[in-house]
């Protein structure tokens, strides 16, 4: 069968459509930010909840995130101070165990409760944590948390037991 959209009309399309930045995008960036002491500016960052949520947990971790405008960030993580994401803040967001990576590598500890967030079926932690593993840290539970611990980190090779971007993001923010 062959389906097309046909649209009818008497006169061209003209304009523009700001098109808003991805909220993936924005939790890695906002993640990855951990990394460094250095001011991050983030730009065409979407003005919604999920960013909210990873900009208050960035903060209780002791992060400076400035709003700059409805859709730059700047965010400043020199004062970070904790290894533990605050697990009040975490069961708002899927992508906020996305710290773990960037916590692993910056203080050779993480500590983060399963994520919340949105439901979209089975997407189990297991290929994050293997990837820590895989890169050297020990990880283990302790209460409701998934702790992972490496004196040092080490360059390996990773095979990931099914495909999983947020998975590959956080091993990759670990190997950094």
């Amino acid at each position: 069968m062959d389906e097309r959209l046909v649209i009818e009309g008497g006169r061209a399309l003209r304009g523009q459509v700001r098109i808003s930045g991805n909220k993936n995008a924005a939790d890695y960036a906002m993640t990855a930010a951990l990394l460094t002491a250095d001011d991050c500016i983030l730009e065409n960052v979407p003005d919604i909840e999920d960013v909210k949520h990873m900009t208050a947990i960035l903060q209780n971790l002791g992060a400076e995130v400035e709003t700059l405008s409805s859709s730059r960030l700047r965010i400043n993580a020199s004062n970070v101070h904790s290894y533990e994401a605050p697990s009040e803040l975490v069961v708002n967001l899927r992508a906020s165990f996305l710290v773990m990576g960037s916590l692993l590598t910056r203080f050779g500890r993480a500590a983060c409760c399963p994520p919340g967030g949105d439901v979209l079926g089975l997407r189990p932690l297991d290929v994050h944590l293997s990837g820590f593993r895989a890169l050297g840290a020990e990880v283990y539970r302790r209460g409701d948390q998934f702790v992972a611990e490496a004196e040092r980190l080490t360059g390996a090779r990773v095979m990931l037991d099914y495909p999983s971007v947020m998975g590959t993001l956080n091993v990759m923010l670990a190997a950094t």
